[in-house]
C-alpha cells in the first residue's frame, strides 16, 4: 500500500522488510513470488505477467520443490488463459529463479527450501546468511 495525499493505492511492487535488510521486488517478481506461495491479488486466483512477448494470464498454478543433488527443482504447472506468448516457459522458469534467488538475499525463503533441508538432513542446515542453494526451475503451461 501506498499513502499519497491522504489517498491510499495498492502498488504491484512489493516491499520486503527482514531482519537482515529491505529491498523491493519488482511488479513481475512479486507476482512470482505470491503464485509460488499460492496467493494471488485476485479473488479468482489469476496471475498476470506482462512478458517481453505479451501479457501472460495464467490460473490454477500448481507448485512442487524437489532435491536435485545438493540443489532444488522448482516445478511450476499453470493453465494460461488467452493466448500464450512466445517462449513464455522461458521467460517464467528465469523469472521464477531469480524470485526466488532475490527474497532469498532479502531473507525471505518463500519456497520452503530451508525446510526441505531441515527434512532430509534431520536439521535446519539452511540460513539466509548462506549463499542461495542452486536453483532449476521447470515451467509448463497449458492452455484452458
Amino acid at each position: 500500500m501506498e499513502l499519497e495525499d491522504e489517498a491510499a493505492h495498492c502498488r504491484p511492487e512489493a516491499l520486503i522488510i527482514t531482519p537482515e535488510q529491505t529491498g523491493q521486488l519488482t511488479e513481475s517478481q512479486t507476482e512470482m513470488a505470491l503464485l509460488l506461495q499460492g496467493k494471488s491479488w485476485t479473488d479468482t486466483g489469476e496471475h498476470r505477467f506482462a512478458l517481453e512477448a505479451g501479457p501472460l494470464r495464467l490460473r490454477r498454478a500448481f507448485c512442487g520443490v524437489e532435491r536435485e543433488g545438493e540443489g532444488f527443482l522448482l516445478r511450476v504447472n499453470a493453465l494460461a488463459r488467452g493466448e500464450l506468448p512466445p517462449d513464455a516457459e522461458k521467460e517464467l522458469k528465469t523469472l521464477c529463479e531469480d524470485t526466488i534467488r532475490r527474497c532469498w538475499t532479502l531473507g525471505l525463503d518463500i519456497s520452503g527450501l530451508g525446510a526441505h533441508q531441515a527434512l532430509r538432513d534431520g536439521h535446519f542446515a539452511l540460513t539466509t546468511k548462506n549463499v542461495c542453494p542452486e536453483i532449476r526451475a521447470d515451467v509448463k503451461l497449458m492452455k484452458c
